[in-house]
């Protein structure tokens, strides 16, 4: 049965005609109880090769900005607070980096969003996922530090991936968190620390320059 509302709710979120244009106004995806959140992140995740072959730039990004954008959905609140145990809303964060390497990664252009280069739905929502999540602000929650923890680890592996759209959404998640998780500040360090020795392109120095921002709380 959860298999089968599974498949229904990944439908409701991406198997959208662009034609029609936004639907996340007026037509709202299969409800699920707050406490299959993690479970149903972590199929997901598992899922980018398939749901790439399926679907456009801006059906996947429309569909992503819905689960994690608190202006369209509750379910980030869900994957951070839900009744769900720790290790399964800790393993459902973890599973983002698939999202990064097996779909940001390959269908995202190489554009960066902070010098507002043109680009597909899909870079909007690569570029600003930290920007409009709640998912990575956990004061007040009891289990802030593993949370920021597990966030700090995927962006910390988006950083290492080529495209570089992914870099720059990790910086833009990483500046975010440095008032709240001191680790943030040290990883955006270590990124322009190995960044100097090997900058040679245009979106290398570029993406340091951005990274020296994220470090001092310069970003919006």
């Amino acid at each position: 049965m959860a298999n089968e509302l599974f498949e229904k709710w990944l439908l409701s979120l991406f198997d959208h005609d662009p034609a029609m244009g936004d639907w996340r106004w007026e037509v709202e995806p299969i409800n699920i109880d707050p406490s299959l959140a993690p479970d149903f992140i972590v199929l997901l995740n598992h899922r980018w090769s398939e749901l790439l072959n399926r679907y456009d730039d801006w059906q996947l990004g429309t569909g992503i900005e819905y689960l994690y954008n608190y202006s369209f959905s509750d379910f980030a609140f869900d994957l951070r607070d839900a009744p769900a145990p720790l290790d399964a809303r800790i393993a459902a964060i973890q599973s983002i980096k698939l999202m990064y390497s097996d779909c940001f990664a390959i269908r995202c252009e190489a554009a960066l969003g902070h010098k507002s280069e043109t680009a597909s739905e899909l870079n909007c929502c690569c570029y600003m996922l930290w920007d409009v999540t709640p998912l990575s602000y956990c004061e007040g929650n009891p289990d802030k530090e593993a949370l920021y923890s597990a966030l700090a680890e995927v962006m910390e592996f988006a950083l290492g991936l080529s495209n570089p759209a992914c870099i720059e959404s990790a910086l833009h998640g990483l500046g975010h968190m440095t008032p709240y998780y001191p680790k943030a500040r040290q990883i955006i360090q270590q990124y322009i620390d190995r960044g100097v020795k090997k900058a040679s392109s245009e979106v290398d120095k570029l993406l340091l320059h951005y990274a020296v921002a994220a470090k001092e709380d310069g970003i919006q």
